[in-house]
């Protein structure tokens, strides 16, 4: 991924900067698995018949990791400390 295209994606999903670098890691880990996963459809040999386990489990991993990020609270996204 071009950086300056990860930069326009995190200001767009209001990313706050000290958060930027979980936000890549997850980004960008997500994106290499949905690369591998559609690069070549047929299993390399070491995976054999668990292919479609491996492929189901990367799925679901994609689907956790975007429902966790879309579940944060307001309040963890804010830049301002709490008030007391």
């Amino acid at each position: 991924m071009k950086e300056k295209l990860l930069y326009e994606k995190a200001v767009k999903e209001a990313v706050p900067f000290f958060q930027w670098h979980k936000w890549i890691e997850k980004t960008t880990n997500s994106e290499v698995i949905k690369y591998l996963l559609n690069k070549n459809q047929t299993a390399p040999t070491s995976l054999g018949k668990d292919k479609d386990k491996v492929k189901s489990d990367l799925n679901q991993y994609l689907k956790e990791t975007r429902r966790k990020s879309t579940m944060q609270s307001p309040a963890a996204n804010s830049t301002t400390p709490p008030t007391t």
